[in-house]
């Protein structure tokens, strides 16, 4: 009896020392975790909503009213320039001078008054970006308009020639109160432009961030539903084995010392587990021979399940190692079994076509397991001296075959004598093949790519220039970002990939407009020491005959 206990008794040791945390200290970290969770997606949606707030705030207490202000000085403006010409051609003129000298004096400097405030107020928002830099010009603009109306000199010379009945003198005047009319009129309407475009441009961000909230809110409520649930569901499956062990108490109290299924998983560590571990401790006291044999029994069962699972295993490994190469062979066997049965036909084709488009389908998806690993595992660079001039010119002799066949003209321009960089050839011709394909995709009806090669400061930049339709401010803050991409059937692995070999070769990477439309791709390289200089060479600083000039 006392062989019998001692081994229990050492497992429950055993346990015990491995078993550190509770069950109610572990229940007590769900909740917590649970918590947290929601407290995460409570402080998001509050921050996105203060954003939000924010942006509608500068909108509703800045460039509304200084909108509306501006208008009204626009209209003062041209009410203005039109009663400085007929003044010269009325016999008499003391009514239009009363009003153009209080427009002048009172009402338009009122109005400009007021704008500067509507920029002021603006300002103690603390905007930051684009809205700063904004508010800054408007502050410039609208404080030479205030000096504009400040100078009446010209005015006061008009008016006296005017009363002196001078019309030479009077259209000199008004020529120069022209030129300054035009002066300000141009830089009350860049201003409205401009307030006009912010508006614009902040009301639909505020409706971006509206809907954008709205969905970190919903999708931050569902995880924590989900998250909710996953603990109550890891709360009654940690606590489910009691009922059971209860039951098994109340046998053993009623003399059945019959072994039955464990009443809890022979791994668990917790307090439950050794409690079942201490209840076989006194069955055991009295059944050990029995017990020991059902345990046996119980050993080689689990043995052979756990074998069972194995062979499972392997077979389910074996089955799925290769899955698309399997179904691309035997779709083309199949094409072929097809043919022979069916012979030439409508209905051969039709089914061929079927074939194909499996075929096809198998291939993009194998294409994207590649990109997915090239991106996972895309090795260091081996960094040797290479000319960037050089391999452009090689990739776009390389592309420009593939290029004409979708209407693209590729064209390349190296500045001469450039410096070397230090970078890995391979890594480098992927990346500029990947921007030349990013570029012929963006322009579905042909156009022109140019590859420019120069030596700016102490780096190689490399320029890519497409005519598509360009990349929004939008797209450029997530273009980068792995598996997003604008295209319907894109993987968002080429661009990221193409950063990534970039930043490896301690690099940056770039887009802008390109002048006339298009966007251009702008890749910065560090030059090697001068000492390392390429020798000149005539024809690497002109594109060849046949290429037109880069854009």
């Amino acid at each position: 009896m006392t062989t019998a206990r001692s081994q229990p008794e050492g497992v429950v040791a055993a346990h015990a020392s491995r078993s550190r945390v509770t069950i109610p200290t572990r229940i007590l970290a769900a909740t917590l975790s649970l918590i947290f969770a929601f407290f995460v997606g409570s402080v998001t949606s509050v921050v996105t909503h203060q954003r939000s707030a924010q942006t509608l705030r500068l909108l509703h207490e800045g460039y509304l009213p200084l909108a509306l202000t501006l208008a009204r000085a626009r209209s003062d403006q041209a009410a203005y320039g039109s009663m400085l010409a007929r003044m010269l051609n009325e016999p008499d003129s003391s009514a239009s001078r009363e009003w153009v000298n209080r427009a002048v004096r009172v009402v338009m400097p009122a109005s400009i008054d007021a704008a500067l405030g509507h920029v002021a107020r603006a300002q103690r928002l603390e905007p930051s970006g684009e809205d700063a830099i904004l508010l800054g010009e408007l502050a410039e603009l609208l404080g030479e308009v205030q000096r504009g109306y400040a100078n009446t000199q010209h005015l006061d010379a008009y008016f006296r020639a005017l009363e002196r009945g001078d019309r030479s003198e009077a259209q000199d005047a008004l020529d120069a109160l022209r030129q300054q009319d035009r002066t300000l009129t141009h830089n009350l309407r860049r201003s409205f432009d401009h307030i006009q475009r912010r508006v614009a441009a902040i009301s639909s961000v505020a409706a971006e961030e509206q809907s954008r909230s709205v969905w970190i809110t919903a999708v931050m409520t569902v995880l924590g539903l989900l998250f909710g649930l996953v603990v109550s569901l890891w709360a009654r499956r940690l606590l489910a084995p009691l009922p059971r062990l209860e039951a098994r108490v109340l046998e053993v109290a009623a003399g059945n010392l019959a072994a039955g299924p464990p009443v809890v998983d022979p791994g668990r560590t917790d307090e439950i587990g050794r409690l079942a571990i201490e209840l076989d401790a006194m069955v055991e006291a009295l059944r050990a021979r029995d017990q020991q044999l059902r345990e046996a029994a119980d050993r080689v069962i689990r043995s052979e399940r756990l074998a069972a699972m194995g062979r499972m295993a392997a077979h389910v490994t074996h089955e799925v190692r290769n899955p698309l190469t399997s179904i691309h062979l035997n779709t083309e066997m199949l094409e072929e079994e097809i043919t022979l049965a069916l012979g030439e036909g409508a209905r051969n084709d039709e089914v061929r076509k079927l074939l194909v488009s499996i075929r096809r389908e198998v291939d993009r998806l194998g294409s994207i397991t590649e990109e997915y690993l090239r991106l996972a595992r895309l090795p260091s660079p081996k960094l040797e001296p290479e000319d960037l001039g050089a391999l452009s010119r090689e990739v776009v002799t390389f592309v420009r075959r593939e290029m004409a066949g979708s209407g693209i003209d590729v064209a390349v321009e190296v500045t001469p004598a450039l410096p070397l960089v230090s970078a890995d050839e391979a890594q480098i011709r992927q990346a500029l093949l990947n921007l030349l394909r990013n570029a012929r995709d963006a322009m579905a009806s042909g156009g022109d790519i140019r590859v420019s090669v120069a030596h700016e400061g102490e780096q190689v930049v490399v320029r890519v220039a497409d005519r598509g339709e360009g990349v929004p401010e939008e797209v450029r803050a997530k273009m980068f970002d792995a598996f997003y991409s604008t295209k319907e059937r894109g993987t968002g692995l080429g661009l990221p990939l193409t950063q990534q070999i970039v930043l490896a070769h301690r690099g940056t990477i770039h887009c802008e407009d390109r002048e006339g439309g298009g966007a251009v791709f702008v890749l910065s390289f560090p030059a090697i020491e001068s000492s390392a200089l390429l020798p000149a060479r005539r024809d690497e600083a002109v594109i060849a005959s046949d290429e037109p000039d880069a854009a």
